[in-house]
């Protein structure tokens, strides 16, 4: 995390407790951010505990505020007005990622030839094993539509496995399960 941050614009780091969705969330400008402000926020779940990314658009300062009834996230950027967050407006492209994940056992070599998969949208789905914590993840997308599809056939072989789920356009894909077909292979 902390190789992603800017480090010329280290001091604009800041932290955010979102109410509504029970996430906190450290904002940070990266280091492919062109803009002042924050670009990339870390959410922490404190319901489930889980972390994931979300991107921003170069903010300084986040806040919340109910207005009308409705609990709003609100963003401040340098020389412009306030911007509201929307929990509803999803980022064209938008994905999550897993990267490094020993499936519990850092010593074995772990095969997967199937993901079944439950989704209402289509998505791009990527699979990738490694050996070691340090090589370099090659994504190659597989579409995913649920209207003709229940499954992607993936196969990869390594310690590590590295998984990155991408939209289609702006259409949520709204998953409820990822199952992996798995066969432990030993030590190597």
């Amino acid at each position: 995390m902390y190789a992603l941050v800017k480090p010329a614009e280290r001091n604009r780091t800041f932290v955010f407790q979102q109410t509504r969705d029970k996430e906190v969330w450290l904002c940070l400008p990266s280091n492919s951010n062109s803009t002042t402000g924050c670009d990339l926020a870390f959410c922490y779940d404190y319901s489930s505990g889980k972390i994931h990314k979300r991107t921003l658009p170069g903010i300084s300062d986040l806040f919340e505020t109910e207005l009308n009834g409705e609990l709003k996230i609100y963003g401040t950027k340098s020389g412009t007005t306030l911007q509201v967050l929307s929990n509803t407006v999803l980022e064209s492209g938008g994905y999550f990622e897993r990267i490094n994940d020993n499936l519990t056992d850092n010593g074995k070599v772990k095969h997967i030839n199937r993901i079944e998969v439950n989704a209402v949208g289509s998505c791009l789905i990527a699979l990738t094993g490694t050996q070691n914590l340090s090589d370099s993840k090659s994504y190659t997308n597989v579409t995913f539509n649920p209207a003709t599809d229940h499954k992607v056939d993936v196969r990869t072989s390594g310690r590590y496995m590295n998984l990155k789920v991408t939209m289609n356009g702006t259409t949520n894909p709204e998953l409820s399960k990822l199952q992996f077909d798995i066969k432990m292979m030993g030590v190597r």
